[in-house]
């Protein structure tokens, strides 16, 4: 597989921004471009590209945040077969929104 996404509720008590924030600190920590970031009321897009690995080329991951929820996707567009690093991606993402707020249940809604 070379695409992976998923769709959550945004953690209750964060904003889109809040989330938006931490993603990108996070994605910088770990060596993720940002590609572009388009910011409005109650609502983020972040778009950003995993560095190549011994695994991929590298991953484009798409963050989508509203009000609501945030969707995710993260995918690699130059193999036909990822080993698992969209999947992986995908669930990197969710654990950081979790730590925004470690109250809130995380209900998926695929």
């Amino acid at each position: 597989m070379t695409d992976a996404r998923t769709t959550i509720d945004l953690p209750e008590g964060t904003s889109a921004g809040q989330v938006a924030g931490h993603l990108i600190e996070t994605f910088e920590q770990e060596g993720i471009e940002i590609q572009d970031r388009e910011t409005g009321p109650g609502y983020e897009q972040i778009k950003a590209k995993s560095p190549p690995s011994l695994l991929s080329w590298g991953e484009e991951i798409h963050v989508e945040i509203t009000a609501d929820e945030v969707k995710i996707a993260s995918r690699s567009p130059s193999q036909k077969f990822d080993w698992g690093k969209s999947e992986d991606n995908v669930k990197k993402v969710k654990e950081e929104i979790r730590e925004i707020s470690q109250d809130s249940p995380d209900p998926v809604r695929v």
